[in-house]
């Protein structure tokens, strides 16, 4: 319980501090040291909300939050304090060195004119607390100089074996501006949530791990909470960073995570196909009923999928849609390997934003906020650089051009929280430190730069609508990424540019790059081969830039294996059409038919050809491409011509309509029987001696007629004499 002390009670424990701490050290000038690293402390205290957000001109400041009893014994008469710094830190670094001093470091008096008590704390008990700070009491603190100043909370009480003293026994910090009233102009500031994860498949292209899915999607998981967070925010107000293959996921496990599809594509009735006709109404109702009966089962993935996406649309029409390339590819890794990656994932669509009629700013940029000069070149020119503020060598420009490339630097010290200790980001931290950051800006003489933080991942939507309504102050103007940077950037060049040696160890090794490559040609393969599908191979391509994702470094190993699978699985569809020859084949002159058989195992029709290879002396002539239906088996007619008598060894390759071999093969011998020239000689001698002889003997019978009339005449009157 939370109670109010009363003046004699504050008097009473004001006089018992100042005789444990000796005369010589005044109360309100004790330092805030502890006696353990606050991570330590028996008491934790958060701070939930902070209103205003800045030193208001006029008006008290309202810090709410609990006190947590972390200790194995009670803790009773606990009184919580505000405390504020005396002087303000005046720039950014000094702001990031601030941050990170630890828990325990004094930073602040606290203010002991205002507080609260709580009796009595059992151990893992909590209680909320709320202090008003009057504007009147702040100024007794703090000297009245523009900057940031430390603000927080601290908890003193006593336990059986620590009695009451002067040191804090839990306490949680925070920043807090202070802007004069007459300070001209506002930082422009955008605030970039990003969408990415993650995206595993299974061989047969379904997503891995649902229950995963199931767990970030739900209420509290990480990208539930990144979405419900813009829900809070005004139009405009915010960026969202997406990979566009992230919503295309989740639809197919509002879908129901089908395994990948070789069904037709191209709606075209085939012969003897027919439209199923319509049902009669008897038909109709006994449909219904069996409907009912075998309606399908919706799975609690399929429920939480649906509703994400259907919460998403809104919000992402409200807000700016910026869009990664295809799959949250690896642009570091993939510009030393496989550069015709990083083009492939800046053409993909979402098929799912496109759905919605969404068009995002095409952004390229890691997890790390690092790109290296390769990766930058080889994107593509018209896509803003995101990068943050540590890969540049020196103070970072919020915009920069680089050869004609937009460069944005994002605050890594705003995207950093709060300091510690608690959780640094909670709204309220990450709230106050962005307030802080753009202070710092805004009241730099000379120089404004527009205040870019890319949110942490682990963000909570949880007093989101303070958040946003805390960053609303006259000198800071919350807008988009687009609008925040639309400005004419300083000068840089590549060596201006910082790429860390760990960077380039964990960028993706080319074997993982190798492995994706096949994977996309053997899917443009697979969809050469099936006739009525035309979407497989843009599906396939898909999934492989998903397995080169900035997410798949932290498990390359595993990621490369899942692209090897799926190939495999890809490989074993191309296989399931295969080719059979003849044991051989002999020709009885030079040129010649001869059949290969092909079967098609697949429940999709088919386009096939032919491709034989073999030695020197032989042609073979491979057949028009081949449509062939599902689970059928087709003889294919193939002309051998022959230009020398020998055995040839050929092999019979299956093809898709394009000639890309299918991993189907088959070998045969054709030996040539034609006869040789030796054997027409001897047949032509043979017919010119034939016809030799005949011509001879046409000739003697042609002598012989002119000789037989005289012997016939003397022979038939003889002349007789006389003597």
């Amino acid at each position: 319980m939370v109670r109010r002390p009363t003046l004699l009670r504050a008097l009473v424990a004001v006089v018992g501090l100042l005789l444990v701490a000796g005369a010589s050290v005044s109360w309100t000038a004790a330092p805030a040291t502890a006696k353990s690293p606050a991570p330590g402390t028996p008491l934790l205290i958060t701070i939930d909300s902070l209103t205003p957000g800045e030193i208001p001109e006029q008006g008290p400041i309202q810090v709410r939050g609990s006190v947590t009893n972390r200790d194995d014994e009670a803790w009773t008469d606990v009184d919580l304090y505000p405390f504020i710094s005396s002087s303000p830190i005046r720039s950014r670094a000094a702001l990031a060195e601030a941050a990170a001093l630890p828990a325990d470091e004094y930073v602040g008096d606290r203010i002991l004119e205002v507080e609260a008590t709580v009796d009595v704390l059992q151990p893992g008990s909590s209680s909320t607390f709320a202090i008003t700070v009057p504007r009147s009491l702040i100024d007794d603190y703090i000297g009245g100089a523009p900057g940031v100043y430390w603000f927080g909370v601290h908890a003193i009480g006593a336990s059986a074996s620590l009695p009451r003293d002067t040191f804090a026994d839990g306490r949680a910090r925070t920043f807090v501006p202070l802007v004069p009233p007459q300070t001209k102009g506002a930082v422009r500031t955008a605030l970039v949530v990003p969408l990415r994860r993650f995206l595993g498949r299974e061989p047969d292209g379904s997503l891995s791990d649902p229950e995963a899915w199931q767990r970030t999607l739900s209420a509290d998981g990480r990208l539930r909470e990144a979405m419900e967070f813009g829900a809070a925010a005004g139009p405009g107000q915010l960026s969202y960073l997406v990979d566009p293959a992230l919503p295309d996921a989740v639809q197919r496990l509002a879908d129901g995570n089908p395994p990948r599809s070789l069904a037709p594509t191209d709606e075209i009735t085939q012969p003897g196909e027919s439209p199923s006709p319509s049902p009669t109404e008897d038909e109709g109702d006994e449909g219904d009923e069996g409907d009912e009966e075998e309606a399908e089962v919706v799975t609690p993935e399929q429920e939480t999928a649906a509703a994400w996406l259907a919460q998403l649309e809104p919000v992402l029409r409200a807000q700016q849609l910026l869009t990664l390339p295809y799959g949250d590819l690896d642009l570091a890794g993939a510009a030393d390997h496989d550069p015709a990656l990083i083009e492939l994932a800046g053409t993909q669509v979402s098929a799912t934003l496109d759905g919605w009629g969404l068009t995002g700013a095409p952004v390229v940029g890691s997890p790390s906020g690092y790109l290296d000069n390769g990766a930058i070149e080889a994107s593509d020119r018209e896509a803003s650089v995101l990068l943050t503020d540590r890969a540049f060598a020196g103070d970072a420009p919020g915009v920069a051009d680089l050869d004609g490339r937009k460069l944005v630097f994002a605050s890594s010290g705003a995207a950093a929280g709060g300091p510690a200790p608690g959780d640094r980001s909670t709204g309220t931290a990450l709230r106050q430190r962005i307030l802080s950051e753009a202070a710092l800006r805004v009241l730099e003489p000379g120089r404004r730069d527009p205040l870019v933080v890319v949110m942490p991942t682990a963000l909570t939507s949880v007093g989101a609508e303070d958040f946003f309504a805390g960053l609303g102050v006259d000198w800071l103007d919350l807008t988009t990424l687009t609008d925040a940077t639309s400005r004419t950037g300083r000068t840089v060049v590549p060596d201006d540019l910082v790429y860390p040696a760990h960077q380039d160890m964990f960028e993706l090794d080319p074997e993982t790059f190798q492995a994706a490559q096949g994977l996309i040609t053997d899917g443009e393969t697979l969809q050469n081969l099936l006739t009525r599908n035309d979407e497989v191979a843009a599906e396939i391509a898909e999934e492989a830039l998903t397995g080169t994702s900035y997410n798949a470094r932290k498990a390359q190993i595993s990621s490369r294996a899942a692209l090897n699978r799926s190939r495999g699985w890809v490989q074993d569809r191309l296989r399931s059409v295969d080719i059979g020859a003849p044991p051989g084949v002999t020709l009885s002159s030079a040129t010649g038919d001869f059949v290969a058989t092909v079967t098609n195992r697949l429940d999709q029709p088919v386009t096939i050809s032919i491709l034989a290879r073999s030695d020197s002396g032989i042609t073979i002539t491979p057949p028009e491409p081949v449509e062939m239906a599902p689970k059928s088996r087709t003889s294919v007619l193939l002309q051998a011509r022959t230009t020398e008598a020998a055995v040839h060894n050929v092999t019979l390759l299956l093809t898709d309509a394009e000639g890309t071999p299918l991993g189907s093969s088959d070998r045969l011998p054709i030996r040539s029987a034609q006869v040789s020239n030796v054997i027409w000689v001897i047949l032509g001698a043979g017919v010119l001696l034939l016809f030799g002889a005949i011509l001879v003997r046409l000739v003697r019978r042609v002598r012989g007629r002119h000789v037989e009339p005289a012997e016939t005449v003397e022979a038939a009157d003889p002349v007789e004499t006389t003597t």
